[in-house]
């Protein structure tokens, strides 16, 4: 395909994987990963995450958040209060993450590109950067955790973003990452994978080339966990798709990821 350049491996080869609306995705014939082709450019990302009128997600009641986080923590094998340090959360939004790192004792600090997300963070709670996360110069460094949650699938460059994260780490210091991933699922939805949500959606990984990245940048995988049936709520009816989710997540086979990695 023309023009084609992996942003992850470098590769010039892929395939063509689906047309959605006006939008196309490939995959690359080296790392596997799936991408919009021709990549959006930064303005119309950043346009997308402005706002908060379409994004109820950042305003779930905190007591079920709070309980999502415990139990991936628990699968994690992570106890948040064990090791208090400094945090920073990238793409932080509203600070939910925030406060309940707070709660556990974390110096907290986020930065997000939307302004009237940062702009609902407890500022008198957390230190708020509004930004481009590659561009900001944080005072405080280096840090004793990291997080992105559902980033780097949006960003254009994420090599770029597990770059910097790394060089923010210490040694010794944590990288919590969440993100879509390729795998049986997402073979057997194929163009109906839900995942597959252009343009905001910019790559989508799979398992091993997730894994290499990091490596690749000193980040040891200590844990992780693959969960999600491939069905969003309210798609089927509610007691198959929580069969499914269990049993995704058991055989370790779900289309979305969390793991936690340590700066070595």
């Amino acid at each position: 395909m023309t023009d084609f350049m992996c942003k992850i491996c470098g590769s010039p080869e892929c395939l063509p994987y689906t047309k959605q609306t006006e939008y196309e995705y490939v995959k690359c014939s080296k790392c596997q990963v799936i991408s919009l082709h021709p990549l959006p450019d930064s303005a119309e990302l950043e346009a997308l995450y402005e706002t908060v009128e379409d994004k109820p997600h950042f305003n779930r009641d905190r007591k079920v958040y709070f309980a999502e986080l415990d139990l991936t923590f628990h699968d994690l094998n992570f106890e948040p209060g064990n090791r208090p340090g400094v945090l920073l959360d990238i793409g932080c939004a509203n600070g939910q993450f925030l406060d309940y790192m707070k709660l556990h004792g974390w110096t907290t600090m986020g930065c997000d590109i939307s302004r009237q997300l940062t702009a609902m963070a407890d500022k008198s709670s957390h230190t708020i950067f509004c930004g481009d996360f590659l561009e900001i110069e944080f005072e405080v460094r280096p840090f004793d955790m990291i997080s992105m949650f559902d980033i780097i699938e949006h960003v254009l460059n994420p090599v770029a973003f597990v770059e910097r994260a790394a060089l923010l780490l210490q040694q010794g210091a944590l990288l919590f990452l969440q993100t879509p991933c390729q795998g049986i699922l997402s073979d057997a939805y194929g163009e109906n994978w839900r995942r597959l949500i252009p343009p905001n959606h910019v790559h989508l990984f799979n398992f091993q080339t997730l894994v290499a990245l990091l490596n690749q940048h000193h980040l040891a995988i200590l844990s992780w966990v693959r969960w999600g049936g491939g069905n969003t709520a309210g798609s089927v009816p509610d007691i198959p798709k929580r069969a499914w989710d269990k049993i995704a997540k058991e055989l370790g086979i779900g289309d979305e990821i969390s793991l936690l990695a340590v700066k070595v």
